[in-house]
């Protein structure tokens, strides 16, 4: 539907933005870091970002599955 299509346009935004972040800023050329392990971090953080925003909604879940 709409709706899942603008979420889908707004998450691709949201990746889209943080990465060009990510190479405007060339936070890698510190010579502390590579981009593949900022990347990487990028994702596990959008991981466990994801699960607790999972938790969070669980709580307006009207009934809880069994």
């Amino acid at each position: 539907s709409v709706v899942r299509v603008g979420g889908t346009v707004v998450a691709l935004v949201a990746i889209a933005y943080v990465g060009r972040a990510i190479v405007q800023n060339e936070i890698w050329a510190s010579g502390s870091t590579t981009l593949p392990q900022i990347l990487a971090i990028a994702v596990v953080g959008g991981g466990v970002y994801a699960a607790i925003n999972l938790f969070l909604s669980a709580g307006w879940w009207p009934n809880p599955p069994e």
